[in-house]
């Protein structure tokens, strides 16, 4: 079956010369893939970032310009952002940006908010003769906040989905399509099971999860009779064995109140700096949530960040970046600390996807330190997420983390080949105590290179290991393989067939 030109094909016609392929490139230049036996397959990851294709950031005419006062500087960017966030939205969805001159602003006496769209902060720089924000004294657990708390609503009916959906597939079967139509935002939905989460063998584990809904949004991009086509396929499988009685799938129309979600919002252009003396995990740089259509480009942020035990303060203390929200490009990101870490007990978080957080792209970017968790998504995220192209410098790791995100790819990450790790496993019952298991499925880890890489599959699911290097590896041998080398960057080649699909 042909589908712009990605091309889905049999097993059978795989056995000569590419069967240790799980996706290659044929001579007219599709992208064939090699499904698994029960029809899951690699997904498409190219919907990620910035407008669900990692578009051009736009240029947000400039409304006020701000020198440093030598003084505290926090209220005077905060009032800058509100005057800018009162002014009408253009054509375009923008307001305007606020720009900082080069010099040294002092901020951080209280966080930073941003809960319109279409405002944008701008630098003039990352060096040291650019913006830097020095938040030496930030008693704020945040310094930047971005966006507003709000949860979606089902309207309507869900319809119900009636046949097993394979990871990787944009295709629902439902039992009626009325009262959807092209265009429509809608959610997909399907409940933990007790037959599942005994397939999964996490009883021990998950036993009070029974119930529990894992969720994505999508877009309707075609109805056919009672078959709803989406715009980005499904990261996980619904498997209509494990489902019955009250407990079933479905899609249902969502709405969110228009103040609650915000978008065409960017941070660009700075360096922002905190007291390397200042104790170990204190003060995080930036928290995002319901953001939609966002991006956060061109900074180094040197000794934010905070570590586990934060947390019960308030969400996403632990990160230097803590992004829920979708459609968001962050890329070219230097993120330096020179604090000391543990080598035992909670470590900090330099990124991190928070659920609810899909089509999120991090590109171009890099963690320097020792004893953290670069790279990191947290409980039950979504994809497609992507981490392309970054790097790590020292004893770090790059994994997911609690328990089952889906729908990952981690796609040139180079950890530090002496001392770092990448992980896709069952994380089991932790330290603290908090029972987390299967961390992902349907994951991807292509090309990349680390000390050790762990990546095991799931009872039931498949995570993926393709042109990976290490001198520890530990692999499923389900899911191991070579990579066609034409396709260097499964992101990359993904994102250059999607352009020809709709």
């Amino acid at each position: 079956m042909m589908m712009g030109n990605i091309l889905m094909t049999d097993c059978r016609t795989l056995s000569q010369s590419v069967d240790e392929y799980f996706v290659w490139s044929d001579p007219l230049g599709n992208l064939v893939y090699k499904p698994m036996p029960n029809g899951d397959m690699l997904m498409d990851f190219s919907s990620v970032g910035y407008k669900g294709s990692d578009a051009p950031f736009p240029c947000a005419p400039v409304i006020k310009t701000l020198c440093p006062s030598g003084g505290d500087d926090t209220d005077q960017i905060q009032e800058a952002i509100d005057e800018v966030s009162a002014m009408p939205l253009d054509e375009n969805g923008l307001r305007g940006t606020v720009k900082l001159t080069p010099g040294t602003f002092n901020v951080g006496s209280r966080s930073i908010v941003i809960e319109a769209s279409g405002v944008v902060l701008q630098g003039s720089g990352v060096s040291e003769t650019g913006t830097v924000l020095n938040a030496h004294d930030l008693p704020a657990t945040i310094l930047f906040k971005i966006g507003t708390y709000g949860q979606i609503q089902g309207v309507g009916r869900p319809a119900i989905i009636s046949e097993t959906v394979p990871s990787g597939s944009r295709i629902l079967i439902v039992d009626c399509s009325d009262g959807f139509q092209v265009g429509d935002k809608v959610q997909v939905f399907w409940p933990w099971t007790d037959s599942w989460i005994a397939m999964m063998n996490m009883t021990e584990l998950w036993g009070n999860r029974h119930g529990t809904l894992t969720t994505i949004e999508r877009v309707v991009k075609n109805i056919y009779d009672n078959v709803l086509i989406l715009d980005v396929p499904v990261p996980f499988r619904i498997d209509q064995q494990y489902l019955g009685g009250e407990h079933v799938a479905g899609v249902q129309l969502i709405q969110l109140p228009v103040e609650k979600r915000i978008s065409n919002v960017g941070i660009q252009d700075l360096m922002a700096v905190k007291d390397a003396t200042m104790p170990y995990g204190s003060g995080s740089f930036l928290h995002s949530v319901n953001v939609e259509d966002a991006w956060f480009s061109n900074m180094v942020v040197v000794d934010f960040g905070g570590n586990l035990t934060a947390r019960a303060n308030i969400s996403g203390a632990q990160a230097t970046v803590w992004l829920s929200g979708s459609k968001i490009t962050v890329e070219r990101l230097n993120l330096i600390r020179t604090i000391p870490a543990k080598s035992l007990g909670p470590k900090p978080f330099d990124i991190a996807l928070e659920s609810p957080a899909q089509q999120i792209l991090v590109r171009d970017t890099h963690v320097a330190g020792d004893y953290q968790i670069a790279l990191l998504t947290n409980n039950g995220v979504q994809g497609p997420n992507v981490f392309y192209n970054c790097r790590s410098s020292g004893k770090n790791h790059a994994q997911p983390h609690a328990l089952f995100a889906t729908g990952l790819l981690y796609d040139n990450v180079q950890m530090d080949i002496e001392y770092g790790t990448l992980d896709f496993i069952n994380r089991g019952l932790t330290g603290s105590g908090a029972a987390q298991g299967w961390a992902v499925a349907y994951g991807v880890a292509y090309n990349c290179s680390a000390y050790a890489i762990n990546v095991l599959s799931p009872p039931g699911a498949y995570n993926w290991a393709l042109g990976c290097n290490g001198q520890s590896i530990n692999k499923d041998t389900r899911v191991i393989g070579l990579i066609d080398p034409s396709i260097t960057s499964l992101y990359e080649a993904q994102l250059l067939a999607a352009s020809t699909i709709f």
